[in-house]
């Protein structure tokens, strides 16, 4: 069974300044909630068909090979994950304005079936809470500080 988490944020930040940011692995530990290690695992580090290795911790360990399936610069960046920790994320940006970008982002996750699968949705809950504020506060602080400097 899948757990879907949207997140919906507006950030003071032109639409490829924001895209950007995003897109670039290097970042994503400074504002995604967890994440321990978000590396390249060949050569091609950007875009369609970039594949990384991720390990983070929402409560629990998790480790996960993701693949970027989907790639339209300003538009859309869509990860599958291909080995691992079952989950898949799209995150759309949307121009509202010269200098502001809607972000939405809608994550999906399957747990294990059975005891474990619940027991682990027990102790990922509150984390994946935790994590969609804090996704939310850091994407567009740390944007909005970019983009005032």
């Amino acid at each position: 069974m899948a757990t879907d988490v949207d997140i919906i944020e507006t950030v003071n930040a032109p639409l490829d300044v924001t895209f950007a940011y995003v897109a670039d692995y290097r970042t994503i530990p400074e504002w995604m909630f967890g994440v321990k290690k978000f590396e390249p695992v060949t050569d091609k580090d950007y875009g369609q068909g970039s594949v990384f290795d991720v390990s983070l911790s929402l409560g629990v360990p998790i480790n996960t090979r993701i693949e970027t399936v989907e790639f339209e610069e300003d538009k859309v960046i869509g990860m599958d994950s291909v080995k691992g920790f079952k989950a898949k994320s799209r995150w759309y940006f949307e121009a509202d304005g010269p200098d502001r970008t809607k972000v939405t982002a809608k994550v999906s996750y399957e747990l294990p079936f059975g005891p474990a699968g619940r027991g682990m949705g027990k102790i990922m809950q509150p984390f994946v809470k935790q994590a969609v504020n804090h996704i939310s506060q850091h994407l567009k602080a740390n944007l909005e500080n970019r983009t005032t400097r």
